[in-house]
């Protein structure tokens, strides 16, 4: 039950994220960081401070 309950929340877009990597930079860049969801494996990159 407990499986198919995260697998639902994924699907409507609510991750359980960790942070994989993460690079500085200056000017408009900022920190980018690249995140994994814990349940269903799907990578995102965010920008940003």
């Amino acid at each position: 039950m407990k499986f198919s309950l995260l697998c639902l929340l994924c699907y409507l877009g609510f991750h359980q994220h960790e942070v994989v990597d993460v690079k500085f930079g200056f000017g408009k860049s900022g920190k980018i960081m690249t995140v994994k969801c814990k349940n269903c494996g799907t990578v995102e990159i965010k920008t940003g401070d």
